[in-house]
């Protein structure tokens, strides 16, 4: 009885909910980058509320009526995470965005961060990058030709082989030249490196802190919000492991595409001798 009143103190008179709360997580990322495996080991923290992609289901209703998705005006992306939030118990609450995410909102990431900031406060924040980009296009693809977003074993190298036009690829609910694409990533990436320059934050890579072994991005995480390392356990692993050539069946015209461009490197060819 007496615990069943102090959650209900805690989650709905403000000052006792804010000063019980020690932080607020949000954690930023292009999608196809660890951030599942990531994000299913900080909530499994006894001192964390993890709730995810929040706007996913904003998104999916919208779909219903418009599968083109077109800028969502009348949702208030902070709104939403406030509302969230407000009902939640626990030293630490915390979520995901991506880029596009915002983009659907007609907002952008830096207006994003500062309401964040201004109105839920404590805001911790993490970057989640993908180094090579061209390999978060084809797991992308990967996924949708399968079915399989995530997958809880791991695989034996028999991911489905994608077509990559070169021209037009559909990502993040829209499709455009794949060249255009990553470039945009890698504003998006410049973007938010000058952002982060003043502001509390935890950058993270799924090739050096999830691929070979998602506990060091964990344990990061808790050093960085200041938590002792509870234990946790790996329940996602990658859906597409392969080399790219085998994963893409028109290897060959991407990489005369990428080949004297600053992504040829993504293309993951073995040094000539």
């Amino acid at each position: 009885m007496l615990r069943r009143v102090g959650r209900k103190l805690v989650t709905f008179i403000p000052p006792v909910r804010d000063a019980y709360r020690r932080g607020n997580i949000v954690m930023v990322h292009i999608g196809r980058c660890g951030s599942t495996v990531l994000g299913d080991l900080i909530g499994q923290h006894p001192q964390i509320r993890w709730e995810g992609e929040i706007y996913q289901q904003v998104f999916m209703k919208r779909e219903r009526a418009d599968t083109t998705v077109r800028p969502i005006l009348d949702v208030d992306p902070v709104d939403e995470v406030m509302q969230r939030s407000n009902r939640v118990l626990k030293r630490f609450y915390g979520f995901e965005t991506k880029f596009f995410h915002l983009r659907l909102f007609d907002t952008d990431v830096g207006s994003y961060l500062e309401a964040l900031e201004q109105r839920l406060g404590k805001l911790r924040i993490i970057h989640l990058r993908r180094n090579n980009t061209l390999r978060k296009v084809v797991s992308t693809l990967a996924a949708r030709e399968s079915g399989t977003w995530h997958s809880r074993k791991r695989q034996d190298g028999s991911a489905p082989v994608v077509h990559v036009d070169p021209d037009s690829v559909f990502v993040n609910r829209e499709a455009a030249p794949l060249l255009e694409l990553l470039r945009e990533i890698d504003d998006d990436y410049r973007t938010m490196d000058a952002l982060l320059e003043m502001r509390p934050h935890l950058r993270l890579t799924y090739e050096e802190d999830i691929q070979q072994d998602p506990m060091s991005a964990y344990s990061k995480v808790c050093e960085f919000l200041g938590l002792p390392h509870a234990p946790v356990d790996i329940h996602f692993h990658p859906t597409t492991p392969g080399a790219l050539p085998d994963l893409v069946e028109n290897f060959d015209e991407v990489q005369t595409l990428l080949t004297g461009t600053e992504f040829e490197w993504m293309l993951e060819l073995p040094p000539q001798a």
